[in-house]
């Protein structure tokens, strides 16, 4: 009788121990590695869609670590203080053939998350567009963007040449100033 009880108990430890490791093993399945993987919340390439120099590396470090956030219990305290609120809306993007207005052969796109660029097929020169929320003067008041130089500040009202003001400030949600960046590079001096 010893014997035989010893055994069930046996038995149902083990099957114990098997269902707690099947039920880990789907945990791990189900929590994802990354929020910018394909299939999770950031999935659809919008971690990848940054214009801005180093924009989509820091979507994929807040994306792993707002994963250990979400899934695996990790308080906000273990995560650095940009990845806390960091959030990734969907990227509403319009484009515009600037051929027929411009006599050049360029797109301009203006997109929801604030910015935008323009670029000319053929060539390697990437423009940037970064609206701000305070109505900025002048260059300085433009933050950097590492490898690119401020131009100059453009209205939003600007665009509408090209765009419709629905589109502007409806759709795409643009704000009132836009700082205009070429490469460094290619800035040439005036006075030089």
């Amino acid at each position: 009788m010893y014997r035989r009880s010893f055994v069930i108990v046996f038995v149902l430890v083990a099957l114990l121990g098997l269902f707690v490791g099947v039920a880990a093993a789907q945990d791990d399945a189900t929590a994802p590695d990354n929020l910018c993987d394909e299939g999770q919340i950031w999935g659809d390439g919008r971690c990848n869609s940054s214009p801005l120099a180093g924009g989509s590396e820091r979507a994929w470090e807040c994306g792993w670590y707002q994963a250990r956030v979400l899934y695996q219990g990790w308080s906000n305290e273990q995560i650095p203080d940009y990845c806390v609120n960091f959030d990734l809306p969907g990227v509403d993007q319009l484009c515009r053939s600037l051929a027929d207005s411009l006599n050049a052969n360029a797109t301009l796109c203006l997109r929801s998350d604030q910015t935008g660029a323009v670029s000319a097929p053929g060539e390697d020169t990437l423009v940037f567009l970064r609206f701000l929320q305070n109505e900025a003067r002048a260059p300085q008041a433009c933050p950097a963007i590492d490898g690119y130089a401020v131009v100059t500040v453009l209205p939003a009202s600007f665009f509408e040449s090209f765009y419709t003001p629905q589109e502007l400030y409806s759709e795409l949600g643009l704000l009132p100033s836009a700082c205009l960046y070429m490469p460094a590079g290619q800035i040439r001096n005036p006075l030089g």
